[in-house]
């Protein structure tokens, strides 16, 4: 809590919290609700409205971070699909490279060597796309 008096509001519905260092723009990013107090009721009621205000200020933090959570899972699983793309199509060139260099020195093997690199690249594209229905969930 600050040390300082907060300044009142004309009207006697707020009070304004005078932040040092703060530029007139920035004060009014920094207002929040928890700000808003109501004056002029009992000591009861002032405290009864303080309660429900901490109470909305806290459900609201709570939903940003539940948001907040929600796009780091989200994130991770963006990051986790790309990742094994990105190892497939390594792993996929290297086949079709291999593929290459094994049918210059074995013509003959042409076919079952093409046969085998496109099984195997199959196989890559079941992989990734096993990856997206787990990662999806």
């Amino acid at each position: 809590m600050p040390s300082f008096a907060p300044r009142v509001c004309p009207d006697d519905f707020r009070i304004l919290d005078h932040k040092p260092g703060l530029t007139r723009s920035s004060r009014k990013e920094e207002e929040q609700m928890s700000d808003l107090v109501v004056r002029g009721f009992g000591g009861r009621e002032d405290r009864q409205v303080g309660r429900q205000l901490a109470r909305l200020d806290a459900q609201a933090r709570m939903s940003l971070a539940q948001v907040e959570a929600a796009a780091d899972v989200q994130t991770a699983r963006v990051q986790g699909v790309a990742y094994v793309g990105r190892q497939a199509l390594h792993a996929a060139a290297m086949v079709s490279e291999t593929e290459q260099q094994l049918c210059r020195m074995v013509p003959e093997a042409a076919g079952r060597l093409a046969a085998i690199a496109d099984i195997t690249a199959l196989g890559l594209a079941e992989i990734v796309t096993d990856t997206v229905r787990k990662v999806s969930r």
